[in-house]
Order: C-alpha cells, then structure tokens, then sequence
C-alpha cells in the first residue's frame, strides 16, 4: 500500500504569498485613510472598545486636538462634575488675558471617575500625553465608599486599559496603534447597539473641541436644584456614607507622578444642599475635606479651595452637585484666575 503525502505546489504557495501582500495592502491602506483628516471629519469618532459614553469621545475629541493643535498644556481629570463646571476655552481665555499666556486646556472630566478610577486615568494620561499641567477636581462627594464602582468595573475589564497598565493583550495593542481598528469597534457598537450609538453621536455632536457639553446642555438651565442626579442614586438620602480610604490611597498615586507634569487640586463646588445626603453622618463632609488638606500640605501639592466662596447662584445648578452652562461659565472665570494667579 502506498501512503501519499498532502503537498502544496507552487501556484498553491505563490497564491497564498500573494493573498498575504494584498491582506497587508489592504490593511495599510485602511489605516492610512484612518488617519486623513478629512475621513476623520466625515466618520463618527473612533472607541477605544468601552461601553463608557464619554470616555471614548473625550479620547477621540483629545487626539484630533492635538494633530490640529498640538499638545495639550493642561488637562482637567475627574467626574461628571468636572466634566460640567470647567469650559477650557474661558479658562484659555482668562489667563491670555490676566498674563498673557496662552495655554492650551482640555477637559477630560468623565462620569462616574471617581479617585479609583481617575489615579489609573492620571497615569496613562501622564504617559501618553505629557500635560505641563494636570488638574484635578474634586469634592468630598469624590471620597464616599461605593462611588464610582460601576465606572471602575467598566473601565478596568476593557483590553485597552489592561493594555495601558502593562498586561499586554493583541486587542489593547491594535487599539492603542491601530485607528482603523478603533472605527471597527465603533462600528460594531452602531451595528450590535443601535441605542448607544445614537447616544454617542447626540453627545459627539453638543462637544466642543476642548471636551466642553455645551451645546446639548443650553436648554437645561434651572431655577433652582433639582435634587441628585440620576447616576448618584446609589447613595440615597437614607444610606449611611462612609469614607472611602481606596479613593484616598489612589489620590495618594497621583502624588508620584509629579516629575514632568505639575499636579492641581481643584475643589468643585456643590449645591449647599448638599448636606441632605449626609443626615446620618453630618460631620463626614468636614472630616473628609480635612483628611485632603492634610494631604495637600504633606505632598507640596497645591490645592484651590472653592466652596466656602459660595460662588455659583441658585439659577446656575442643574443639580446638588452639577452646574449647568451658566454655572460653569461663572466658575471657569473665577478657576481661570485662580490658575493664572497662583499656578502660571
């Protein structure tokens, strides 16, 4: 019996050669008009793979602006409430005309990024992007235990993330390099979640260039607070609050980072009705506010206080603990003359 051997001749070999040069061709051609500005102006913006709404535009909003402009001077990280409270364009403004510098800003503020997560946020953005400035908001509100979980647990199971944070994984590698990878992923979301996509495009579309909602946010002023918002319904007015000594080692992190980049601390300020969350606890605010001064004065970190200046009014709240447009004009201005004084 004769045993015969599968071979592949060599039209068989030469196809697949050649199938493997037009796959590459094909691949470096997509991702050369990835990068084209005009497609950049026509497409939605890419994802970095995360089901985080703002988190993807702010990436995307932040990289279009540093091709067109080019790096970035200073860069605002927190929450949703930084996220409302600080336009950059008032902020640029401000200072080029306190001293005559021009400074180039952009909020990075996402919901939910809270310490825990915003520490790991501050290194990457550290890394990648090499702000002269970093500004940090927060508020006693940023330190209360459970907050921030679910935008934790999002931003930590995405492969970019792990990629980001050294735990190397081939889809964190093609979307930290690839651009035409990203828009794959944010096709897919317009292909499996219609829903989303159409929540990202409305948002893509109120941002301005330098990470401010204004747009989508115009109609939303209010005569007084409303009460809170619906992302921080896990701390109802009945819940016990605690404070969160995670949140703290993690604002503890930032401090090392501090070599190229300087590291600000900001306090957003809040509605005075603030104090109806922390009926079971009433000396908790003061205690945490305590524990980031001590802080601040140990790491030589400087801190611009806010809230005892009671600077935004009643009509410039759309809840307890977010402005709206009017709210966040007023506070850039003032944060814009902070900045220019004591910082620059």
């Amino acid at each position: 019996m004769v045993t015969k051997t599968l071979q592949l001749k060599k039209p068989i070999g030469k196809t697949l050669v050649l199938a493997m040069l037009l796959l590459a061709v094909t691949i470096s051609v997509l991702e050369l008009m990835a990068r084209l500005p005009l497609i950049n102006a026509i497409l939605p913006a890419p994802s970095i793979g995360t089901p985080h709404k703002k988190l993807d535009l702010n990436f995307s909003f932040l990289d279009r602006l540093i091709q067109e402009e080019g790096s970035v001077d200073c860069l605002f990280i927190g929450s949703s409430m930084v996220k409302a409270s600080i336009d950059p364009e008032i902020i640029s403004k401000t200072i080029a005309e306190m001293n005559g510098k021009k400074i180039r800003c952009f909020n990075f503020g996402v919901a939910g990024f809270t310490p825990m997560v915003a520490a790991d946020l501050a290194e990457i953005m550290i890394r990648k992007y090499n702000p002269r400035i970093l500004v940090w908001g927060v508020s006693p509100e940023s330190f209360i235990e459970g907050a921030g979980r679910k935008a934790k647990d999002l931003f930590k199971s995405n492969p970019w993330y792990r990629y980001q944070m050294g735990k190397f994984n081939l889809q964190g590698w093609l979307t930290e390099h690839s651009k035409a990878f990203r828009y794959f992923l944010r096709f897919r979301i317009w292909l499996e979640r219609p829903q989303l996509s159409r929540e990202l495009t409305l948002r893509e579309n109120g941002m301005s260039r330098y990470g401010f909602s204004r747009k989508n946010r115009e109609q939303l002023l209010q005569p007084a607070p409303l009460g809170l918002p619906e992302e921080n319904e896990i701390i109802p007015e009945s819940q016990k609050l605690y404070f969160s000594q995670k949140a703290f080692s993690d604002l503890k992190k930032v401090a090392k980072h501090t070599s190229n980049t300087k590291i600000v601390l900001i306090e957003i300020p809040v509605h005075k009705s603030i104090k109806r969350i922390y009926k079971n606890n009433k000396n908790l605010r003061t205690s945490i506010r305590e524990t980031i001064l001590q802080f601040v004065t140990d790491e030589n970190i400087p801190f611009i206080r806010s809230q005892h200046l009671e600077l935004i009014p009643d009509d410039g709240w759309k809840n307890m603990n977010h402005m709206n447009v009017k709210g966040a004009d007023i506070f850039s201005d003032w944060l814009g003359i902070q900045l220019a004084k004591e910082i620059l």
